[in-house]
């Protein structure tokens, strides 16, 4: 069976992506893995000792809040340190969901440094091609303050969605989706959805009693996007050969960093003419791999639809 890591040692060495991951508490996620020693980091995560940037192996620490531009800004520290925000917890609100008003409540407040990371990018001449957001509610903030590095380079981004008001004043799902919709960004996937048990004088907790429904009311997930294509046509019109070819090959492979290699396939299909005839028959093989190892797999495919179906 096919894989990304044999698909990236095919790579020309000049084949390189950088991430900006925001709110990057634990590092990179395992995701990235198979491409290790292609991708560098751009690692955000605010601290009261902010310094300046450091680089530590590929990887470049900022240790500093983003937003739509400079100044200083107000980080509450939760009990679950996940949970902490440049915004206030909605207390009262999470207060009807398990566990949520313990692990929302504020320990300490501290100051630290923000910036937009437009201004960041540009004073370091960097560009980005891919966008990780987890920051518990300053997700669209951050992306206002991204804007140019939107239309100019990126190619996915990875953004924490509420489906309601969390933080006092956070964007919540209708507003984020128009947002990105309106610059060129469509939603590929939802990943990792959770869900807020609502509490209840019997305990009735986290169960499923059909369809795969679970309890709990829908509260935040990873939503993913996608440039389209009419933002890449008219990014590429200003660019010359060499970034269109790193472009194509970079979205190629976020794509199947996220598993849809289905839509990297199409994207191959759509943009193919900016790569040379080497590198057309490198991927094409290896999409090929691809079908010829759903092909072995469908029988098993069909009757785990199946049973899904019937439960």
């Amino acid at each position: 069976m096919p894989s990304l890591k044999s698909l990236v040692g095919k790579l020309p060495d000049d084949v390189r992506l950088t991430l900006a991951d925001v709110g990057s508490a634990g590092g990179l996620k395992p995701r990235w893995k198979p491409l290790a020693g292609r991708l560098r980091g751009l690692l955000f995560d605010p601290r009261d000792d902010a310094g300046p940037a450091v680089d530590i192996g590929h990887n470049r620490i900022y240790p500093v809040a983003l937003g739509e531009g400079p100044g200083t800004r107000e980080l509450r520290v939760t009990a679950i340190p996940i949970l902490s925000s440049l915004l206030e917890p909605t207390e009262e609100l999470l207060t009807f969901y398990r566990k949520k008003g313990v692990q929302g409540r504020v320990e300490r407040r501290v100051s630290v440094p923000s910036e937009a990371l437009d201004t960041l990018l540009e004073a370091d001449g960097l560009d980005v091609d891919a966008m990780k957001i987890d920051t518990q509610g300053t997700e669209l903030e951050i992306l206002k303050g991204a804007a140019r590095a939107l239309e100019r380079s990126v190619l996915t981004v990875e953004a924490e969605m509420s489906f309601f008001e969390r933080y006092v004043g956070q964007v919540v799902a209708p507003e984020l989706l128009a947002w990105m919709h309106a610059r060129g960004y469509r939603l590929i996937e939802i990943y990792r959805p959770k869900r807020y048990i609502r509490l209840n004088s019997f305990d009735v907790g986290n169960v499923g009693i059909g369809a795969g429904h679970r309890a709990g009311q829908l509260g935040h997930g990873d939503a993913i996007f996608m440039a389209t294509d009419a933002l890449l046509e008219r990014r590429w019109a200003n660019q010359g050969p060499d970034i269109v070819r790193h472009q194509v090959l970079a979205l190629i492979l976020l794509l199947s960093v996220y598993g849809k290699v289905d839509m990297a396939a199409a994207a191959f299909d759509t943009h193919r003419r900016h790569l040379d005839d080497a590198m057309q028959e490198i991927l094409a093989g290896w999409f090929k791999g691809w079908y010829r190892a759903e092909y072995r797999t469908r029988g098993w495919h069909a009757v785990v639809d199946y049973l899904a179906r019937r439960t």
